[in-house]
């Protein structure tokens, strides 16, 4: 058995990359399911052969990676791997985009969110979908 390790990061939000999942797969078989609940370092234990790695982290798209583990090496770092933000994630503490309202009660057409700075707004969005 080897020991593969790894860490996630999320470069574009100068982060690690936390809550990771990797699933391990070979052929149709999932091999592994391994969570960094709270880390962005990972580890495991593999026979020697060929793999496929599924990497996810919170606020970060999925990637997939082919690894191969080598026999009669006890380690195998696979050393920090690249996650890209979502798009939302991107998003966090930049201001809200400007929004126009088409029809609500009470309000005229002209009302900007920026009319209702320091109080309380309720916004519900709903469809049929």
């Amino acid at each position: 058995m080897v020991g593969v390790t790894g860490r996630l990061r999320c470069e574009e939000r100068e982060l690690a990359a936390t809550n990771g999942f990797v699933s391990v797969t070979a052929g149709p078989a999932i091999i592994a399911v391994v969570s960094s609940r709270g880390a962005r370092d990972f580890s495991f234990r593999l026979p020697p052969g060929e793999y496929r790695l599924s990497l996810s982290a919170e606020d970060c798209e999925r990637v997939t990676r082919e690894i191969g583990v080598p026999a009669g090496q006890a380690m195998l770092d696979l050393e920090a791997i690249e996650l890209e933000a979502t798009v939302l994630s991107l998003l966090y503490g930049e201001p809200f985009p400007g929004w126009k309202v088409t029809d609500a009660r009470g309000v005229e057409p002209t009302v900007a969110l920026e009319d209702y700075r320091g109080k309380w707004v309720l916004l519900e969005f709903w469809g049929y979908w």
